[in-house]
């Protein structure tokens, strides 16, 4: 008989021959607690629009593609400024020039501009939703069919001058509320009065953000007229060299109007994401 080990090893003869070491107990393993199916939270969109972003954005896409909305601006703007150059040339009298240049005022204010902005919100969407179009396709969708964006304009103006009478505040009330009517129209594809709703309901509760950038635009407007500009309209010794003068600041401040025509783009792109929660992907997705 083996000797026995109080119970440390089995006996040989029990074992066939092998003693085995005792089994080594288990610590039985805490069962972690079972993971939530829904571990993230989705945070509520915050549907107040941050000034700093639009800034931000607006400046960082135009320094970026400063040569494409220029270019854009020149497509847009060329033979505009080149007829008003010409038609300011052909009548010497003061009155008369200072008459022709409000009419090209009004010319700009009605169309040229809301033209502008249509081409730019056509081309910044893509690019806003890391997607980007060729300057030709954003010129050829507005510009070949110009019916919308002419009738969306006319009605703002129209809404706008008949703001200005009763002390410019509603002015400033339709402007502000439709100031992404233009984004909206291209983008979304809407007819021009769907359009303006559509830029109603999402500026809703951020208008008094827009009016102060709708005051950064109206001061950027007065610098892009010039006050080198009005003297030479102005002037009785109108000249050709005076002509091409004016013709060439009209020029350089093409920028200026491509980076206000940016803006609204700009702001559509950002309210979107702020009171609906659209990220980027879900807006490539919705164009798409």
């Amino acid at each position: 008989m083996p000797e026995e080990t109080g119970g440390t090893f089995e006996s040989a003869e029990e074992t066939g021959g092998e003693a085995r070491p005792p089994p080594v107990p288990v610590t039985p393993r805490l069962r972690a607690a079972p993971r939530s199916r829904r571990s993230f939270v989705p945070q509520e969109p915050d549907p107040n629009l941050d000034l700093t972003r639009v800034i931000s954005e607006t400046l960082s896409t135009f320094f970026g593609n400063i040569h494409r909305l220029s270019l854009m601006a020149l497509a847009v703007y060329t033979p505009f400024i080149l007829f008003g150059t010409v038609v300011l040339s052909l009548y010497p009298g003061e009155q008369e020039r200072a008459l022709i240049f409000l009419l090209l005022l009004m010319v700009d204010g009605v169309i040229m501009h809301h033209m502008l902005t249509a081409v730019v919100s056509k081309w910044a969407g893509p690019v806003l939703r890391h997607r980007p179009i060729g300057v030709g396709p954003a010129l050829a969708a507005v510009l070949f069919h110009p019916g919308p964006t002419l009738l969306l304009a006319v009605r703002c103006v129209f809404a706008y001058a008949l703001g200005v009478l009763p002390l410019l505040v509603p002015a400033v009330f339709f402007y502000t509320s439709w100031f992404v009517g233009f984004p909206v129209l291209v983008e979304e594809g809407r007819a021009p009065g769907e359009a303006l709703r559509r830029s109603s309901e999402l500026t809703r509760g951020n208008r008094l953000a827009i009016s102060f950038l709708v005051g950064v635009i109206l001061m950027a407007i007065w610098m892009s007229i010039s006050p080198f500009t009005l003297p030479l309209v102005m002037n009785i010794s109108w000249t050709w060299g005076r002509a091409a003068l004016f013709l060439g600041l009209q020029i350089l401040v093409l920028p200026i109007r491509a980076v206000i025509t940016l803006l609204p783009a700009v702001v559509y792109h950002e309210l979107r994401v702020c009171r609906e929660g659209l990220e980027i992907e879900e807006l490539a997705s919705v164009f798409d």
